[in-house]
């Protein structure tokens, strides 16, 4: 049995060498590909959140002022118990800053804006004609209302 595998031997340094490196670059251009990727599914995860979020709080907003007759702001909505106090802070969620603004008896704005540029894409604004609307931008900032492209199917039901 010994004579059959006489004719193999163990690579020699130099060969063990050029078979790390060729791994070693291969790995580094998996890498170099599959961030892009990673990074993309990231924000459309994270934009994906915060609709569901505004969805949230449109919803919200429609039994906040069934009940008392006008709309609130976060603050009032979080001290009302029907929305998580972190969207009234002014904290981070999910990479976006949400505000109000623009609160009456018949209307309302909720913002939700990006930290900085890595985290989306988009902006996004909701008012109280049901609509999210979204600014696909590389520097973020604050959708005012009747700004950006309406995101379709989120009109109030």
């Amino acid at each position: 049995m010994s004579a059959e595998f006489s004719n193999i031997h163990p690579p020699r340094p130099r060969e063990r060498s050029a078979i790390a490196s060729l791994i070693f670059g291969l790995l580094c251009v998996s890498v170099v590909i599959m961030i892009p990727k990673l990074m993309h599914g990231a924000k459309v995860r994270r934009a994906s959140e915060t609709l569901h979020s505004l969805i949230t709080i449109r919803q919200v907003q429609a039994q906040f002022e069934a009940k008392n007759s006008r709309f609130a702001t976060l603050k009032e909505l979080a001290e009302s118990g029907l929305l998580d106090q972190k969207y009234a802070g002014g904290t981070v969620v999910g990479g976006y800053v949400y505000s109000s603004s623009d609160i009456s008896e018949k209307t309302y704005c909720v913002h939700a804006v990006r930290t900085d540029a890595a985290v989306s894409n988009y902006d996004f604004v909701v008012c109280e004609d049901g609509i999210i609307r979204f600014v696909d931008s590389k520097t973020p900032g604050v959708v005012k209302r009747g700004e950006g492209a309406p995101l379709g199917g989120t009109e109030n039901k």
